[in-house]
């Protein structure tokens, strides 16, 4: 079972490095990765995928949102207001969205989503870094 293990990281690993510059593979491998480390089942990663995208598109706009705003030229008390108010725009849209998902997953896979996301991005980087 270790050994299996072992070889799916391997395989995994390697399927990064294989990825990096084609459209489209990073969020399949992110994909593969989620459904591996939260041991999804079949069902609970089809209901899982149809929400968890809609929430890291938003996600993903609200943080270029928040980069634009970062990087404005503008007043530095509104900013830092817009900033604020923007980071709390993507916190109220976690936990709308983590609501949703513990309705298709058991919370105790859904409390690991954020620090693999985090794990995947390390590894991503390191890929990338390499």
């Amino acid at each position: 079972m270790q050994l299996l293990k072992t070889l799916l990281v391997v395989l995994f690993l390697f399927s990064i490095q294989f990825a990096i510059g084609q459209d489209g593979k990073i969020e399949q491998l992110k994909r593969t990765f989620l459904i591996e480390n939260l041991d999804l089942t079949p069902q609970e990663a089809d209901k899982f995928f149809v929400i968890y995208n809609e929430y890291d598109s938003k996600k993903r706009e609200l943080k270029k949102a928040l980069k634009k705003e970062s990087a404005s030229g503008s007043d530095k008390e509104m900013r830092v207001e817009k900033i604020l108010d923007q980071k709390q725009e993507v916190l109220n849209l976690q936990k709308e969205y983590y609501q949703k998902l513990s309705q298709v997953i058991p919370e105790s896979k859904l409390v690991k989503l954020e620090g693999l996301e985090n794990e995947f991005r390390k590894m991503l980087y390191q890929r990338l870094k390499d």
